[in-house]
Parts: structure tokens; sequence; C-alpha cells
């Protein structure tokens, strides 16, 4: 006689489980994750955007202060601080809101924005009315550190 077990095949182990294809749910993490990613990126972007422009305003500022030392031409340094501030501006707020804003509201802004108000005197005035004057006499060192204190300051 035959024994029965001898007919019997070995044991098989099954397949080892496949990395791939992934189950949905790894689908929908990875998903989550990356809008996760790009969404702190956005973030990390914008802020670094603001800080950049900052950096980049202190430095402008800082040649027009040794323009001046050298060339002592107020009228010229008003005048490319008026163009720097709307830049700034520009930079942090959109077009359609402060692009057209002048005189009074416009000094208004840079107080409110600033939440000083370090253009409620007369350098408010030099920037909206004097910058047009032909002959005026301003404090042009006091003008520099305003809109250096402005540009320090924490913009909302």
């Amino acid at each position: 006689m035959t024994d029965p077990l001898q007919a019997l095949r070995d044991i098989h182990l099954p397949s080892a489980v496949s990395f791939w294809p992934l189950a949905p749910g790894w689908y929908i993490l990875s998903a989550l994750i990356l809008l996760i990613i790009v969404f702190f990126a956005y973030i990390v972007y914008r802020f670094w955007k603001k800080r950049w422009m900052k950096r980049l305003a202190l430095k402008k500022l800082t040649s027009l202060v040794k323009d001046y030392e050298k060339t002592q031409d107020a009228k010229a340094i008003v005048g490319e601080i008026a163009v720097l501030l709307k830049r700034v501006v520009l930079a942090y707020y959109p077009r359609k809101k402060v692009a057209g804003l002048h005189g009074k509201a416009w000094i208004s802004f840079l107080n409110h924005t600033s939440k000083t108000e370090y253009f409620s005197d007369k350098m408010g005035e030099i920037l909206v009315v004097d910058v047009y004057k032909k002959d005026f006499d301003i404090d042009v060192t006091r003008l520099l550190s305003t809109v250096k204190q402005w540009l320090k300051s924490e913009i909302k």
C-alpha cells in the first residue's frame, strides 16, 4: 500500500504583498500632504517677499542718503522719497486701493498703515505739497529718519 500523504503537494506560501499599486487611502494621504506643503510654501513665500521688499526699500533709502550727502539737493531727495514710498505701498497693497491716493488721503494712509503719526506734522506736508514748490526749506535729515522709521515699522 502506498502512503496517501505522499500524494499531497507541499505547503505553498502566498506571494509577498506588492508595494504597487497603492491602496486608495495612500493616494488621498499623499494629496493632503502635498496640499499642506504647497500652502506652507505659499505662506513662507509671501512672508519672504514682504521682508525682501522692506530690505530693498531700506537699501534704496540708504542710497538716497548717500546721494543727498554728495549733492545737498533737497528738492531731488524729497521727490525720490515720495516715489520710494509710493513704490513700497504699491508692493504691499492692492493697486486699486492705493494707486490713486494723494494729498491728505495719502498721508492718512501712511499713518494708518504703520499705526503711527509719523507723517501727521510737517513731514506729511513736505511729501504732498512742498515737493511741488519751487523753493522750500525742509529738514532733510528729519524727513529721512521719519521715512526710515516708517519703513522699519510693522506695516500691516
